[in-house]
């Protein structure tokens, strides 16, 4: 679905990414994970073209992306970004109209609105679709972007850290979500700080570290305590959930 090969990105001489081959694979959640600074927000911004790679190629269904137009690449990719700070009092279904944008020539049409509505039923939002943006909780509002993604119909969904600043429900909400619409079709990379939700709900995992992948695959391969505790510069226990056997993560505690 999604290849990038030798992708090697710079924030002027400062090196940010470089050598860094990754697929995403049609219908999966792939996480991606690793320390402040690690460039995993940079790899969205390159996957868009918001930012142009120094070398490399991203290529989908074996085009390259470099030579789309942002609209076109709109209508192929959806982007939830880290932050959403929107001050003017838009109604929540004006919100997800936005996201028809790449596919509008004129005024919105009936088609249009359809496919908003089923991007709020979708993300169980059509109850607010009368309410402002303003006055949403932050769980709310998250599903409220993704549900304004969904209506670009991308074949294509980027997470930018979609479970900060929410508290622990919201979390679990918004990934069983993103899990959900990948069931229903979408392919999904999410960058995710929690390492043991990203062990829970990402089909592979890959761990980027100093500007490369250190390591993907399973979360059971890449989540191994020798790996976290090289990344992260920290000591775990890393325990298998006797649920699903996926891996939890318990730091070790530092006393005084």
């Amino acid at each position: 679905m999604l290849k990038i090969r030798n992708l090697k990105v710079c924030y002027g001489k400062r090196e940010v990414l470089r050598g860094v081959n990754l697929d995403v694979e049609e219908g999966e959640l792939l996480g991606i994970i690793g320390p402040n600074g690690s460039g995993k927000t940079t790899l969205i911004r390159a996957i868009t073209g918001v930012i142009r790679p120094e070398d490399g190629r991203i290529t989908s269904r074996g085009e390259d992306l470099s030579s789309w137009d942002r609209k076109t690449i709109a209508r192929h990719i959806a982007v939830v970004p880290q932050s959403v700070s929107i001050d003017f009092e838009f109604t929540i279904e004006e919100i997800v109209l936005m996201g028809r944008t790449p596919h509008l020539n004129g005024r919105e049409n009936p088609e249009d609105y359809e496919i908003v509505r089923n991007s709020m039923r979708e993300t169980e939002t059509v109850h607010l679709k009368d309410r402002l943006i303003t006055e949403l909780s932050g769980g709310e509002i998250q599903r409220v972007i993704i549900a304004r993604a969904l209506a670009q119909e991308p074949e294509i969904l980027l997470l930018d850290e979609p479970t900060s600043h929410l508290d622990i429900r919201g979390q679990v909400e918004v990934l069983h979500l993103i899990k959900k619409l990948v069931k229903n079709g979408i392919t999904a990379l999410a960058v995710i700080h929690d390492l043991n939700l990203a062990a829970a709900y990402c089909d592979r995992i890959a761990l980027l570290y100093n500007g490369q992948i250190m390591a993907h695959g399973r979360p059971e391969s890449v989540l191994t305590r020798e790996n976290i505790q090289e990344a992260f510069k920290i000591t775990v226990t890393v325990e298998k959930n006797k649920t699903n056997s996926t891996p939890i993560i318990l730091p070790e505690v530092i006393k005084n």
